[in-house]
């Protein structure tokens, strides 16, 4: 899963970025902006990316899995997990051969593994993706609040991991909706249960 990069060699811009502040947050610094931090020592809050990536590395160095190194391997750890997830969604979608497919064709796909290397939130999206679409699907199939409370988890946390990822909400609310009809065949109301 992960690509051949040196390990000593350093990170820069935004995998610096999640590192780092997943190290302040390890280390009680509550998203602060690391590189205004570790130049001027002011702890100016931030929200410059979505914090499910950063809290994800911060409960990693909290571990004890505090460096660069560590991170690119939480990194890959959360890749293989898309890998499965991907796999697994295929095969609850149309079966054990799509499924197998699916996740071959993710572990190969090279935005999916060369984002792990570099420690960017792009394995956690395609994650936190697969299983708002597990949920999406268990919702569509056999509507009920558990299956309605998954999905709206899964979209809290596509949102979390990366801003654009609030997007695939519309869609999947829009194709729950169109299930759910009621006798005569005209729409449920947004209320109905």
């Amino acid at each position: 899963m992960c690509s051949c990069t040196s390990r000593h060699e350093p990170l820069g811009g935004d995998s610096l970025y999640y590192s780092l502040q997943g190290h302040d947050l390890a280390h009680g610094r509550w998203f602060i902006e690391p590189f205004r931090f570790r130049l001027d020592h002011v702890t100016e809050p931030s929200a410059y990316h979505p914090p499910l990536f950063s809290l994800y590395l911060g409960v990693v160095s909290r571990l004890g899995a505090d460096s660069f190194l560590a991170h690119r391997i939480a990194a890959c750890v959360v890749g293989a997990a898309a890998v499965g997830a991907i796999g697994f969604l295929g095969r609850r979608l149309a079966g054990d051969r799509v499924g197998l497919l699916a996740a071959g064709i993710a572990a190969l796909y090279p935005y999916l593994w060369i984002k792990d290397a570099v420690v960017l939130s792009e394995s956690l999206l395609a994650l936190v993706t697969a299983l708002m679409l597990l949920a999406a699907y268990s919702f569509w199939r056999t509507p009920s609040p558990w299956h309605a409370a998954a999905l709206g988890a899964g979209i809290a946390l596509l949102a979390l991991t990366r801003a654009e990822g609030v997007l695939l909400r519309a869609p999947c609310i829009c194709r729950s909706r169109s299930r759910r009809r009621d006798s005569s065949g005209a729409p449920a109301s947004a209320g109905s249960g």
